[in-house]
């Protein structure tokens, strides 16, 4: 009986995030700005991505709403000093935090499935697929 409760809420849950998170399916830079504590915890500096990264996520989303590119690899490439946040845990758990809640949906889980059984088939070994 707790175990059936316990299995109910989970599906609940998932049920739930995927509603709300649903709407950032192809918009890394909206599921930043909603899913991220901007203003508290280790972000109480911050108001949002910064300004490098607003870019970076925007080109990002640009790339994937658009079912002609959606599936291919997209290459970005950034150029930086020191002290603009590219090794900060938190900063980077922006793309992290994206790519993981897209992975979970089930298109993807189809195609990781399929690419990792290329993969195996190819070299013996199961290799991560990546992002769809």
């Amino acid at each position: 009986m707790v175990q059936q409760a316990f299995a109910n809420n989970l599906v609940n849950l998932q049920s739930t995030l995927i509603r709300k998170l649903a709407p950032y399916r192809w918009d890394p830079l909206g599921f930043c700005e909603k899913v991220f504590p901007w203003g508290s915890g280790e972000l109480i500096n911050s108001a949002g991505p910064r300004p490098w990264q607003r870019q970076l996520l925007t080109h990002i989303g640009q790339h994937l709403q658009n079912p002609a590119t959606r599936h291919q690899p997209t290459l970005n490439a950034v150029s930086s000093g020191h002290g603009i946040g590219k090794s900060h845990p938190g900063r980077n758990a922006y793309a992290v935090g994206y790519v993981s809640a897209r992975l979970q949906s089930s298109d993807h889980r189809e195609h990781r499935s399929a690419v990792a059984h290329q993969n195996v088939a190819r070299t013996g070994e199961m290799v991560s697929p990546g992002i769809a």
